[in-house]
């Protein structure tokens, strides 16, 4: 489980259960932390989509073991009338090396290549 950051507070968590090795990018759904509805009362999002959709940009990631996710960038995509379907990305993942971090999606990146 991977926690999403900003400023030092957790705003949700994540498996990041999908991924695209070569870009260095993992996704999935994002599960809202207790002090998540302030964040979003108190820190306007950086784009919207329509009346439902916000986007945080600017974010981090951290491992379990609090291990700061060395990236690109984090994002959330937050749909505030079905928050089962809001989502994090992490992208171009740096370090730690993406294949310590999800051997899983490799591994399913590799057998699409097989013979």
């Amino acid at each position: 489980m991977f926690a999403i950051i900003s400023d030092g507070q957790i705003l949700g968590y994540s498996e990041l259960e999908q991924g695209d090795p070569p870009m260095g990018v993992a996704f999935g759904r994002f599960v809202p932390a207790e002090g998540f509805d302030a964040f979003v009362r108190a820190v306007p999002p950086d784009i919207t989509d329509g009346d439902r959709v916000h986007i945080w940009n600017r974010l981090g990631a951290r491992t379990s073991q609090g291990v700061v996710l060395q990236c690109a960038g984090v994002c959330i995509r937050y749909d505030l009338k079905d928050k089962h379907t809001s989502e994090v990305e992490v992208l171009g993942i740096s370090s730690p090396p993406y294949d310590e971090l999800f051997p899983h999606h490799v591994e399913a990146y590799d057998l699409l290549f097989r013979p």
